[in-house]
């Protein structure tokens, strides 16, 4: 799945925040929702227009952004690259090999 096919940038639309493509829905919304206990069955059956692609698509924006924010940190030694192995073990546990 490539983000850039379901994941938009636009300034006039919710004040250039990433947004599912041709709606209007935030990804930071649909992270709120899962952060909020809401199944992903619950979130499309209140926005009907939504798939589990999309879902999945802010879940990997999400962690994309926080690989950059982490790698960027590491070229500029703000963080120690053993500090942040234990996380690469957690993610592959979670994520697996993708």
């Amino acid at each position: 799945m490539e983000l850039k096919d379901r994941i938009t940038v636009a300034p006039g639309i919710r004040g250039g925040k990433p947004c599912i493509k041709g709606t209007r829905i935030a990804v930071y919304d649909v992270l709120e929702y899962l952060a909020g206990g809401m199944t992903e069955d619950q979130i499309l059956k209140d926005f009907p227009n939504l798939t589990q692609d999309d879902i999945r698509a802010c879940l990997s924006f999400a962690a994309a952004r926080e690989r950059r924010l982490l790698d960027e940190r590491m070229q500029q030694h703000e963080l120690n690259p053993a500090d942040v192995e234990p996380w690469a073990k957690v993610k592959k546990d979670i994520l697996g090999d993708r």
